[in-house]
């Protein structure tokens, strides 16, 4: 049986180190979300081992904003050109499909409707619409209780009492509102200081608070992360600020407006500075692909004997599977290469549709939208009552076929109308990352580059590109 794999780019957070205790509402798994596509790949090539299948394609989810769902909607348009072809849709954990619940289930319903199923590596056993509808339930009824703590909540902001823990430096009073305390006042504008006067880092701070015997409201020693964040909070300005709610001085100030105000824009220079050092994910990563062995290729160091750095070859692409007989490219001139490819791309001419008149745009955009909201609230319908068990599984499947069509053919009409999702706005973005390509910062060129190019395929005749439709 032939297979067709999907797999998401994590937040850039996220991977080797998720949140204790967090989980995601459909998988259940702790940090399922933030898996690395390496990690994604090495369970999905575990699973094809153990089933002996054939895997025909992946699609690549990549972090891009307003491009969320484009790899997958290439996914269904490969299921609809080959009927039957594709048995399965495999993922690493079902987490992995769309961010939220409602989405998940509509992906894994559109994917049956087109003749496959889902199967995730981390849950091989049982239905992956029971567990989805499953975890919908459980959400739905959470829903009204989160509402209503919300509700007194926010009454209690109103009135400038604080709400949970309260912050190091403050406690909360017999009144509900914050309080300062003393010894810890002196270590909080001591830390500020320290980091904005002196011009010490977060991790120095943390070593020497730890050498005086300070330790945290929590009773533990200072971390990076918790400096870091002590210095961020807008609390120790003396103004409230919850739920949209903002009461300047409802209690002490513990730093000045300038103090605050010059530990931001270190921090700030700080941040900018340790963005796409060494470290950072090169501006291809993702994109290339070789026409030898199919794999894809990845950015790394040349080391010497004695791990040091080659300065003859410091950084370089190669195949990601192993040994390739196309061998290694050097970093910087497989992106001039690309760069240069892309400027002939941008230079051929292409004609511009005909244009509807704005008022006319305008009123078709606003029927198309009132019609995917009424299909959008009866899909929700269909999940909110399989979840309670008024319908089984196979009648959600059979109701909600015909709406999630026509929702994807508006969606389609819709985007054409706004000039979203062309291949004329892919040739936009190309023009203006071609433009601007020196005056870019790396992360910048990277996202144009992400949004207009699909795949560069590097062989021994040398590139080719594949803009985004």
């Amino acid at each position: 049986m032939k297979v067709l794999a999907y797999l998401r780019e994590p937040p850039p957070t996220a991977g080797a180190h998720p949140t204790a205790g967090s989980r995601h509402p459909v998988s259940g798994e702790s940090g399922s979300g933030g898996l690395r596509l390496e990690e994604q790949e090495q369970a999905l090539r575990m699973l094809c081992e153990q089933r002996g299948c054939e895997l025909g394609a992946s699609f690549i989810e990549r972090r891009r904003g307003s491009q969320e769902g484009k790899a997958f909607l290439k996914l269904l348009e490969r299921l609809e050109a080959d009927p039957g072809v594709y048995g399965q849709v495999w993922i690493a954990d079902l987490s992995l499909l769309a961010p939220t619940t409602k989405e998940v289930a509509r992906r894994v319903l559109e994917v049956e409707h087109r003749g496959a199923t889902v199967l995730a590596a981390s849950h091989t056993v049982g239905d992956p619409l029971r567990l989805v509808l499953r975890s919908w339930a459980s959400e739905r009824g959470s829903s009204v209780r989160r509402r209503r703590i919300r509700e007194g909540m926010e009454r209690r902001a109103v009135l400038g009492r604080g709400l949970g823990r309260p912050p190091y430096g403050y406690r909360l009073g017999s009144d509900g509102r914050l309080q300062v305390i003393p010894q810890e006042e002196e270590v909080v504008q001591r830390i500020y200081r320290l980091y904005a006067e002196q011009g010490m880092g977060l991790r120095r701070i943390a070593r020497q608070l730890g050498a005086d015997g300070v330790l945290t409201k929590g009773k533990a020693p200072w971390s990076v992360i918790a400096v870091r964040d002590l210095l961020r909070n807008r609390v120790y300005l003396g103004t409230y600020r919850r739920f949209g709610v903002r009461i300047p001085g409802s209690f002490p100030a513990l730093v000045t407006p300038g103090l605050f105000q010059a530990t931001q824009e270190r921090l700030s220079a700080q941040g900018k500075r340790g963005q796409h050092g060494p470290g950072s994910r090169s501006l291809l990563s993702g994109l290339l692909y070789c026409d030898s062995c199919r794999g894809r290729l990845a950015a790394v160091r040349r080391r010497g004997p004695a791990g040091a750095v080659d300065p003859a070859e410091r950084r370089y692409y190669r195949c990601a599977p192993g040994p390739c007989p196309q061998g290694s490219q050097p970093l910087e001139g497989l992106e001039a290469a690309v760069r240069e490819g892309l400027g002939r791309l941008a230079s051929q001419g292409r004609s511009t549709p005909p244009q509807l008149p704005p008022e006319q745009r305008a009123a078709q955009q606003k029927v198309l939208q009132a019609r995917l909201g009424r299909l959008e609230r009866s899909f929700q319908g269909f999940l909110d009552r399989g979840a309670s068990g008024e319908l089984s599984l196979d009648a959600v499947r059979k109701l909600s076929r015909e709406p999630l069509r026509l929702q994807r053919a508006l969606q389609g009409q819709l985007a054409r109308l706004e000039g979203k999702g062309s291949a004329q706005g892919s040739r936009k973005t190309l023009k203006k990352l071609v433009k601007s390509w020196d005056e870019l910062a790396p992360a910048q060129r990277r996202d144009l580059l992400l949004e207009a190019v699909e795949r560069v395929s590097v062989g021994p005749g040398g590139l080719t590109i594949t803009l985004r439709e």
